[in-house]
């Protein structure tokens, strides 16, 4: 059975202020907290000893410097790749985050989930799991750092569940520097350990 991990990048200004930052963000870096989330995040990996670890990252800075801090602790390097970035939010850029709860009617959309002027759910599952089956049938053992809706979105579809009542529930949300850790056998997903934070308490 093969590992595979998936990471939510670290903590960013519009994270902490809780404001939607859309696709104008995929400079934005980490901040101090963030980077002592990736730093935490990295000895996590460190301590698990993967044979052969492989660092993947979205395309998006914080997601990248999230994944070196782990390539560093790990003495490997970080491969970017496209399709793993975060939802495209189209007009809901600078909104408060509080607005996903308060207005989510606004978003419902053929059954499933999309922004008024961005990308719909489906269109982040079907460019982000192709990349992440890609990744799967590599050598190594993957570590793939990307977004919150984005993990939501692949989870989603490893697990054949509905997507919205998953994102309403909260039932894939991952906080800053999260891991998910799964299992692939060439054909089937298993979720094996779930957005689990707790390195974050370690430091």
């Amino acid at each position: 059975m093969k590992r595979v991990f998936l990471v939510r990048h670290g903590e960013t200004a519009g994270n902490s202020t809780r404001i939607l930052r859309g696709t104008g963000s995929a400079n934005d870096s980490l901040t101090a907290e963030g980077e002592r989330q990736a730093r935490a995040c990295a000895a996590a990996f460190q301590a698990m000893h993967l044979p052969n670890p492989r660092v993947y990252a979205s395309t998006y800075l914080r997601a990248q410097q999230t994944a070196q801090a782990i390539a560093d602790a790990l003495h490997t390097t970080v491969s970017t790749r496209e399709g793993l970035h975060e939802i495209n939010i189209g007009t809901w850029e600078g909104r408060p985050y509080s607005d996903l709860h308060h207005h989510a009617t606004e978003l419902h959309a053929h059954g499933g989930f999309a922004f008024p002027g961005g990308e719909h759910i489906h269109d982040v599952t079907c460019r982000a799991h192709p990349v992440l089956e890609d990744i799967a049938a590599q050598d190594g053992t993957p570590i793939i750092v990307t977004h919150n809706l984005t993990l939501t979105a692949l989870l989603c579809r490893l697990t054949a569940s509905d997507y919205l009542p998953a994102w309403q529930n909260r039932q894939f949300n991952h906080q800053n520097t999260a891991i998910t850790e799964l299992t692939f056998d060439g054909h089937n997903w298993e979720v094996v350990k779930l957005a689990q934070s707790g390195h974050l308490l370690q430091e």
